[in-house]
């Protein structure tokens, strides 16, 4: 089974976010996964732990990704942010947990 610590070593890497990181860390919000981000993450999280999020649930979490400049797309993630719904690791986890116990996520 899959430990919490691995797991937060796991977002870490993928995020390349370097301070630690709680059962309470939104993906979202905290770490600024967005758009494609968002997409390559979901891909790290099937591949790793074969946990598959929808293209729903990749579009509330994440957004989507869009062709402009640096500054359009600082302006979108601005306004994105309150429309994006919190996705936590811990969220995550259990999800992970619940499909190594033979539950379905």
């Amino acid at each position: 089974m899959v430990s919490f610590q691995e797991f937060s070593r796991f977002v870490r890497h993928v995020t390349r976010y370097g301070k630690p990181i709680s059962p309470e860390t939104d993906v979202v919000h905290d770490l600024g996964v967005a758009g494609a981000d968002g997409e390559d993450f979901a891909r790290a999280l099937l591949e790793t732990y074969g946990l598959r999020l929808t293209r729903d649930e990749i579009l509330q979490h994440f957004g989507e990704e869009r062709a402009m400049t640096p500054w359009h797309l600082l302006i979108w993630l601005w306004d994105q942010a309150e429309r994006l719904k919190p996705l936590t690791v811990r969220e995550l986890y259990d999800r992970i947990i619940e499909m190594e116990q033979g539950g379905s996520a």
